[in-house]
């Protein structure tokens, strides 16, 4: 397979193959997506908060998509969830996971979440999508913005919602990097904003079993809430992602699920 670093047409380049080549830079991106002009930049102009058809749309696409996604999911790929009972009393909440497969949010916001809804963050090019755009935003769908004032609005918005003890869904990995077992480095965004509205953050682990045929079963972990005591984002990112290692190497039996062990084997030192 060519260098994880060259541009790709399509994410299926790295799924159907029998090893993926993963990027030294843990939020690199594995694939960019071909795409025709944008049409907008997400500025300090778009409503992100939906209007009446688009709210409407998604009341009767969010039941649906709640029922169906996971089943598929589970007769497809084996999808089971673990601690449920994690989520009891849990309102406003910042759900963060391991970026590592492109229904990794879907299910979040349909299975884990049920049958409350979930707002997700995504790429500002996603709403651009004809039709598609316009149903993921009806499903939830926080595009981030792509200048200095649109960002401000963009998380006056998200903090809005949580403060209205809504749940949002963030990836502090930022890129999506399928199957990928290990856990990388956690951007502080995510834990800044659950401490500046003091709502919990709750991780959920993406694992994969994979059975005698080869095929990809997907387990999800709901771990505990955690509520930040005083530290700095950073450190409280890092508390946080030393969980999601500790559920890893748990699941898979060994001890080296954190990122920077990858980083290590590839230097010699172990």
């Amino acid at each position: 397979m060519k260098n994880g670093n060259n541009e790709k047409n399509s994410i299926k380049d790295y799924v159907k193959k029998d090893e993926i080549v993963y990027p030294d830079d843990p939020h690199q991106h594995l694939f960019s997506a071909k795409q025709k002009k944008r049409k907008r930049t997400i500025d300090e102009n778009y409503k992100y908060k939906p209007g009446f058809f688009t709210a409407l749309t998604g009341a009767v696409l969010r039941p649906i998509a709640m029922i169906a996604l996971p089943l598929a999911a589970a007769v497809t790929n084996g999808y089971t969830v673990k601690g449920r009972k994690n989520l009891k009393g849990i309102k406003g909440a910042v759900f963060v996971a391991n970026h590592v497969h492109v229904m990794d949010c879907p299910l979040i916001c349909s299975s884990v979440s049920f049958p409350r809804k979930t707002w997700f963050v995504t790429l500002e090019e996603v709403v651009d999508i004809p039709v598609a755009g316009f149903i993921v935003k009806s499903l939830g769908a926080v595009p981030i913005a792509g200048t200095l004032k649109g960002m401000r609005k963009f998380n006056e918005y998200l903090k809005e919602l949580l403060v209205k003890g809504k749940r949002i869904c963030l990836f502090p990995e930022t890129a999506l990097w399928p199957y990928y077992e290990k856990i990388r480095p956690f951007k502080k965004g995510a834990f800044k904003m659950a401490s500046d509205c003091d709502v919990p953050v709750v991780p959920v682990v993406y694992t994969f079993k994979t059975t005698k045929r080869g095929r990809k079963k997907f387990v999800l972990h709901i771990c505990p809430p955690m509520k930040n005591d005083g530290l700095a984002p950073e450190v409280f990112a890092e508390r946080v992602r030393q969980v999601f290692i500790k559920t890893a190497d748990e699941f898979y039996g060994r001890n080296d699920s954190d990122f920077n062990l990858k980083q290590n084997e590839q230097t010699g030192n172990k």
